[in-house]
């Protein structure tokens, strides 16, 4: 598989001409010629807790803003994309989910769309950061609409894979709601995690995550695809454009006995009038994309999943960005 191509920096930084206080720059390129420009309206709050920097802007274009260890997280315009797309397929093909995991998701848009279906009896949600949680209660209130006062909702601050070793109850789906797997957030990319996820699953429970930029970091993509491919033989990959990232981001959903790759388009519909009590206030998800998005796969994509993966992810050898595209952010 090819590596990124060795290019000069360019001699124009973004991030060093344009004044901080009015634009947000994040360099998203291994050879850093892109970069995502937002025009900041309000600074909300910049904190850190022991494991990240945590930062809320308001923009003018995307709403409010989670920044992590300055890399954008979610906006309150575009996350309905990102949420919608991997929380409902999860629950639509499992075959019947009372209680679900989240592990992360700590801004709450995940456990809010869990919410919208009436069938579901207890959300778990595993969230390291204490910080990230708070912060999310007083100032992402338009994305998560209080999800977290819910009494259906049981939170846990504690490591999601420390838990996930140490508890003995089982999920009919587990949503991986991560960062990308850089530092910490490799360990919960390899195998032997994958293991542990599908070991608290029930008979047909299914799990979801994203798979990264794959026309960015394609490495990264295969990598991860075909670490769960090893643990989880049925898999269903879709790609959905997020603006505020300005990159496609593939989602995956698989299951070690639901087939989900040969789920029946159709049901989605209605499975979705039967398990959400409103599917026209979905913003994103409807049957029809629904019935298309999982069954068409571009073929850019194909061509990443169908490369010879050039090793797994394991404990011992977890997969990371700065192992295949290192590059520097000031």
């Amino acid at each position: 598989m090819a590596q990124p191509p060795n290019i000069p920096t360019p001699s124009v930084n973004p991030k060093k001409v344009l004044p901080k206080k009015e634009f947000y720059v994040e360099d998203q390129s291994a050879t850093s010629t892109k970069y995502t420009l937002i025009q900041i309206k309000e600074h909300l709050f910049t904190g850190k807790s022991e494991y990240q920097k945590l930062t809320i802007f308001d923009t003018w274009d995307y709403g409010r803003m989670l920044v992590l260890d300055d890399s954008i997280q979610t906006t309150e315009k575009d996350e309905c994309i990102y949420h919608e797309t991997l929380i409902h397929p999860t629950l639509l093909m499992a075959p019947n989910p009372k209680k679900v995991l989240v592990i992360g998701g700590g801004d709450g848009g995940s456990i809010e769309e869990m919410l919208k279906h009436k069938n579901l009896e207890q959300i778990v949600q595993v969230e390291l950061d204490a910080l990230v949680i708070d912060v999310a209660k007083k100032y992402l209130l338009g994305m998560n609409k209080g999800a977290f006062d819910d009494p259906r909702v049981k939170l846990i601050i504690q490591d999601g894979r420390k838990y996930l070793e140490e508890t003995t109850e089982r999920f009919d789906c587990i949503v991986l709601d991560l960062t990308d797997p850089i530092g910490p957030s490799a360990a919960l990319y390899t195998t032997e995690f994958y293991k542990t996820v599908a070991s608290r699953l029930t008979e047909g429970g299914i799990v979801s995550l994203h798979c990264t930029a794959w026309q960015l970091f394609p490495i990264i993509t295969n990598v991860i695809y075909h670490t769960l491919k090893s643990v989880f033989p049925h898999i269903r990959i879709l790609s959905a454009n997020i603006p505020s990232y300005g990159m496609e981001l593939a989602f995956v959903h698989a299951s070690v006995t639901t087939p989900v790759e040969k789920f029946d388009p159709k049901q989605f519909a209605t499975n979705m009038q039967e398990r959400i009590k409103n599917p026209d206030a979905l913003d994103w998800v409807d049957g029809e994309f629904l019935q298309t998005a999982g069954s068409f796969i571009p073929k850019p994509l194909k061509l990443v999943l169908a490369e010879k993966v050039p090793r797994l992810s394991t404990d011992a050898n977890p997969v990371t960005f700065e192992e295949f595209y290192p590059w520097n952010v000031d």
